[in-house]
């Protein structure tokens, strides 16, 4: 049952093209303008819709089909809202207009392609528990607002130039999000309690963008942060119970630091003090790579004699609580006492007036 319905009783003000799938056939599509716009409800079948829209709203609901739907908004369009049910589907959307993009998607594994261009304003997207994946390229004055779900999905993350704030909120799922900026704005990322990974980089050395993340307290998600360069990083209530690490391969390759660890790694105590400690300072040196991280722990702990008491070559007291330098997974996470594992090395740890690097 293909439908097609005009509260008016007039044509379409879109170019609207349909092609159905040769062997499914089975299924409805419904199609409805009025004043508020064109809405689009998807059935069993699986279809192909390309649309162009240079006037009102474009309402999609995907049904349990595997639809691909080109959508291309233009001139005055006004917003796309986008809620996807179970099937698996693909949408290729380019906005250059000056509209909202608000995608919320079902249980599907569906499959976004995003390009923001021009006037486009924000683009909103709510996640399910579907796994998907979103390929988004920002290059328009928009913020780009993210809500992950329970799902396990992938977000390729591009900002360029004139793009303005990323703002991700993710739930439990095992999410990976892959960022990379060129812009000057800020990346704000509030984590729940799944285990997510988060891939950091920075095109444009010559600018001070910001990656701010925050970490529910007492989180049990198991948090990873891959590190580029030019990044600047702060990461409030890391854990201490070896949760959450940073991994260093993007800058130092795959192979594990030798010698002094400390000639590498420079981790500084912002209290400047021996206890009590709850902020610090990580800093990389590998030929003028540059990294500053700023990691603020979950709870505050007493380093009590222990700071500065790595040597950088796992050398230190019987109870150690404090940074470690995993050389098999090339990452930095922090113990509550002295390590066990043989990969792991007791980082050294300055107060500010012992900043330098190790011998």
């Amino acid at each position: 049952t293909y439908t097609v319905q005009d509260s008016h009783g007039n044509t379409l003000n879109q170019t609207l093209t349909m092609t159905v799938s040769p062997d499914n056939d089975a299924g409805d599509y419904i199609v409805t303008n009025n004043d508020s716009g064109t809405s689009i409800t998807a059935g069993n079948g699986s279809y192909y819709f390309n649309q162009t829209d240079d006037s009102g709203n474009l309402n999609i609901f995907a049904g349990v089909g595997n639809d691909t739907f080109n959508i291309s908004l233009e001139n005055n369009a006004k917003d796309l809202n986008v809620n996807t049910g179970a099937g698996s589907d693909i949408f290729n959307i380019t906005d250059s207009s000056n509209s909202n993009v608000n995608i919320t998607s079902g249980d599907g594994s569906d499959t976004f392609n995003i390009s923001l261009e021009n006037n486009a304003k924000d683009l909103n997207i709510n996640v399910g528990a579907g796994s998907d994946t979103f390929n988004i390229t920002d290059n328009s004055h928009s913020n780009v607002n993210i809500t992950s779900g329970d799902g396990s999905d992938t977000f390729n993350i591009s900002l360029e130039n004139n793009a303005k704030d990323l703002n991700i909120n993710t739930g439990y799922g095992s999410d990976v999000f892959n960022i990379t900026d060129s812009a000057n704005n800020n990346v704000n990322i509030t984590v729940g309690d799944g285990s997510q990974t988060f891939n950091f980089e920075n095109n444009n050395s010559s600018n001070n963008q910001q990656f701010t993340v925050n970490l529910a307290q007492n989180h049990i998600g198991n948090d990873m942060f891959n590190i580029g360069d030019n990044v600047n990083l702060t990461v409030n209530n890391f854990s201490t119970n070896n949760h959450d690490q940073l991994s260093l391969t993007s800058i130092f390759g795959n192979t594990p630091l030798s010698g002094n660890i400390s000639n590498w790694i420079n981790i500084i105590d912002n209290s400047n003090s021996n206890s009590n400690s709850n902020s610090f300072n990580v800093s990389l040196n590998e030929s003028g790579h540059w990294v500053n991280i700023t990691l603020n722990l979950d709870h505050s702990v007493n380093l009590g004699n222990n700071s500065g008491s790595g040597d950088g070559q796992g050398n230190g007291g019987q109870n150690n609580p404090g940074f470690y330098y995993d050389s098999h997974n090339q990452t930095i996470h922090y113990e509550s006492s002295t390590s066990n594992s043989s990969t792991d090395t007791l980082l050294n740890i300055n107060t500010n007036s012992k900043s330098g690097h190790g011998d």
